[in-house]
């Protein structure tokens, strides 16, 4: 600021410090403290949501290579992938451990845009130990897929699952296995022998009640376990 004194022209007034709140950029002495405070606030915000979008429901990652040799589908992916936002496990009345999953893709529009795909697993009894591998066989896995008027059912032929930490909060767990699938046609009916080799982990939370209604819709049309039908 200029000021005026006696027998001399305007002169600057030395100027005090500058308060930080006023400066574009904070000084380090400003942001120290806060720092730590920011970096709390976001690794507890960044495990809320975690916890709200996964916590409750489980989440998972499945992906599907074709086997056909003799001819390729221009209009089918390389590799096909569905990340479900769902995943359950349970023991059922003969103590076999089940998973089961599902990614649902909803349409503001039309029910013939939405996209759902479910999931099943029935294994063996529970682990005696942390990890375990079950040896798949075809009554181990279910899938269903249901995208506008495109229908897919597939059942496992062999393959081996993994689950670690079972009897923890969640269920971790990896798989790879080769499935048959099918499709669904007005005309023809269900049809098709299409092998798919499919690989997938996944992080499942305790819930018989949604995973049983999961299970009992990948089971519909000739695809129940027991007894055993075949594709």
């Amino acid at each position: 600021m200029l000021q005026r004194e006696r027998g001399s022209p305007y002169t600057a007034r030395k100027a005090g410090p500058v308060p930080c709140s006023l400066l574009r950029v904070p000084l380090p002495s400003c942001t120290r403290a806060i720092t730590p405070l920011r970096g709390f606030v976001a690794s507890w915000l960044r495990g809320f949501l975690l916890l709200a979008f996964t916590g409750c429901t489980g989440t998972g990652s499945v992906h599907m290579v074709s086997l056909a040799t003799r001819k390729i589908n221009p209009a089918e992916p390389l590799v096909i992938t569905v990340k479900p936002g769902e995943c359950y496990y349970w023991r059922d009345e003969r103590d076999r451990l089940c998973l089961a999953l599902r990614e649902f893709r909803g349409s503001l529009f039309s029910r013939v845009l939405e996209r759902e795909t479910l999931i099943s697993f029935v294994l063996g009894e529970p682990p005696a130990a942390t990890s375990r591998e079950y040896p798949v066989n075809t009554s181990t896995f279910r899938w269903r897929r249901r995208g506008g008027l495109t229908h897919l059912r597939a059942g496992s032929l062999n393959g081996v699952v993994a689950v670690w930490d079972y009897g923890k909060r969640t269920l971790r767990g990896r798989f790879r296995l080769t499935i048959r699938q099918q499709s669904y046609s007005v005309l023809t009916g269900w049809s098709g022998d299409a092998r798919y080799i499919v690989v997938g982990e996944f992080q499942a939370v305790r819930d018989a009640e949604r995973g049983q209604a999961i299970l009992k819709r990948t089971e519909e049309d000739a695809m129940q376990r027991e007894p055993l039908r075949p594709l």
